[in-house]
C-alpha cells in the first residue's frame, strides 16, 4: 500500500497513501487524502513513531467529531420532518410563554403562519379559558403531563374551536429554548357530529311528549323498545318500565291469544293502518283496568330490522258520550212512540222523518205514507205547525214538531 514516495511537504523518507481510496478513514468522511496530508505536513511535524501515532489519533478524533456533527444534523432534520408531518398541532413555548415551535398542522388548525407567531407571546387562549390554562401551566411546571384534555382555543379569525390537548414540560438548557411542548387535535367537527344524535334524540323526545297519543315502538319479537311520556298518563306505566317488556302487558288477558295472531299476521304484511272507531279494541292499564282504545299502526324498516310504531288513544270519554247519547235517544224514542198525542219529526226539506202512532191515527195516514210526503201535502197540519216549520227553515236546523 505504501509506494515509497514522500508526501508533499513531508520530511524525506516518509511514505504515505497516494490516493483517496488507499485511506479508508478519510474516504469514509469524504476528504481528499493528499490535501489533508499536504496541509498537515506543512504545519506540523512530529518526529518518531510516537509523534506519528499521536498525529493519527488526533486525526481520528477529528473524523469522529465530523461524523458526530453530521449525525446530529441528520437527527435534527428527521425530528423537524416528523414535527412538520404530524397531523396534530405541535407547539413549543419557552419559559416566557413565547412560541418557539409551530408546525404545519398548527398553521392549518389555527390559521397563523410560523412567521406570525415565532418568538411572539402565546395568544390562543380565550378569556373564559384563562383560569383553566393557568392551572394547566402550573401542573406541567410540577412535572405532571397533561393527557387527553378537552379545551377551547381561539383561531386567527376569532372563531372558537374545541381541541383535544396534550402537554408536557422539560428542562431547557437556555431560557430561549422550548420549555413547554403542546400537542392539539381539532375535534370541533367530531364533537358536533357526536352531538347531532343527542340533539336528534332530544327532538324526538319532545315530539313524542307533545303527542296526545301514547307512542309505543316494538321490534319483530314484540318487545317494546320505545315508549313516550304519554304512556304514563294512559297506561300508568313510566316509559322506562315498559322498555324491554312484551307488548302483551298492555293487552287484556282475554284478548292475548287473538292479539298474538293479529300481530304475527301484521308482521308478515306490514302496512300503515289508520285509527278507526268501532273495532271494539281494549287495552289494559298497569292496575289491571281496561279501557276502549283506538290504535294506529305504522311499520318502519331500517338496518336494525322491522319495527312497528303504535299510536294508542284512550277513547273512554268518547264512548261515554256516545253511550249517553244512545240512552238519551232511546228514552226519547220510547217517549215519542208511546205519547198519547200526535207527534211528528220533520226535517228541513219539509219531509216527515218520523211520526208516532197517535199522529197516524189523527191524520189517517200510515207511517209509510207520511214518509213519502212533505209538510205542504199534509192538509191536516195546523197553522201553528206550519209556522214552526218556517221557523225551522230560517234557523237552518232540525226541528222536532209536536201537534
Amino acid at each position: 500500500m505504501f509506494l515509497g514516495q514522500a508526501m508533499p511537504g513531508s520530511p524525506e523518507g516518509f511514505v504515505g497513501y497516494r490516493t483517496l481510496s488507499e485511506f479508508p478513514l478519510l474516504a469514509a468522511v469524504g476528504l481528499d487524502a493528499n490535501a489533508v496530508f499536504a496541509d498537515y505536513w506543512q504545519n506540523v511535524w512530529l518526529e518518531g513513531e510516537i509523534g506519528l501515532g499521536l498525529s493519527l489519533a488526533l486525526l481520528l478524533v477529528g473524523v469522529v467529531l465530523i461524523r458526530y456533527r453530521a449525525e446530529q444534523q441528520r437527527t435534527a432534520n428527521l425530528v423537524k420532518r416528523l414535527i412538520d408531518g404530524s397531523p396534530l398541532a405541535i407547539i413549543g413555548l419557552n419559559q416566557n410563554h413565547h412560541v418557539t415551535i409551530w408546525n404545519r398542522s398548527a398553521e392549518r388548525i389555527f390559521g397563523y403562519t410560523t412567521e406570525d407567531v415565532l418568538d411572539q407571546p402565546y395568544n390562543l387562549i380565550p378569556p373564559e379559558e384563562q383560569p383553566l390554562a393557568d392551572a394547566m401551566f402550573a401542573r406541567t411546571e410540577r412535572g405532571i403531563s397533561l393527557q387527553d384534555i378537552e379545551v377551547r382555543r381561539r383561531r386567527k379569525d376569532g372563531t372558537i374551536i374545541d381541541v383535544r390537548f396534550f402537554g408536557a414540560v422539560f428542562q431547557p438548557g437556555h431560557k430561549e429554548e422550548s420549555a413547554y411542548l403542546f400537542m392539539m387535535e381539532d375535534i370541533t367537527e367530531r364533537k358536533r357530529a357526536a352531538e347531532k344524535p343527542q340533539e336528534s334524540e332530544a327532538r324526538r323526545g319532545c315530539f313524542l311528549a307533545a303527542s296526545p297519543d301514547a307512542i309505543i315502538v316494538v321490534d319483530e319479537s314484540g318487545q317494546i323498545v320505545v315508549a313516550s311520556q304519554r304512556t304514563e298518563n294512559i297506561f300508568g306505566y313510566k316509559p322506562e318500565e315498559l322498555i324491554g317488556k312484551p307488548l302483551d302487558v298492555l293487552v287484556p288477558d282475554r284478548s292475548r291469544a287473538a292479539h298474538g295472531g293479529r300481530m304475527h299476521g301484521y308482521l308478515h304484511d306490514p302496512k300503515a293502518r289508520e285509527m278507526a272507531a268501532g273495532l271494539g279494541l281494549y287495552a289494559r292499564r298497569k292496575d289491571g283496568s281496561e279501557f276502549p282504545a283506538e290504535i294506529g299502526l305504522s311499520p318502519y324498516r331500517c338496518a336494525m330490522g322491522l319495527f312497528v310504531i303504535a299510536a294508542v288513544r284512550d277513547i273512554t270519554k268518547r264512548w261515554q258520550a256516545q253511550e249517553e247519547l244512545r240512552l238519551s235517544e232511546a228514552r226519547f224514542r220510547s217517549a215519542f212512540d208511546a205519547a198519547g198525542h200526535g207527534m211528528a219529526w220533520i226535517g228541513l226539506g219539509s219531509r216527515f222523518l218520523k211520526v208516532n202512532a197517535a199522529y197516524c191515527g189523527i191524520t189517517g195516514y200510515s207511517e209509510e205514507e207520511l214518509m213519502t210526503r212533505t209538510i205542504t201535502v199534509g192538509s191536516c197540519l195546523s197553522i201553528q205547525t206550519r209556522r214552526l216549520v218556517v221557523y225551522a227553515r230560517l234557523a237552518a236546523c232540525r226541528t222536532r214538531v209536536f201537534v
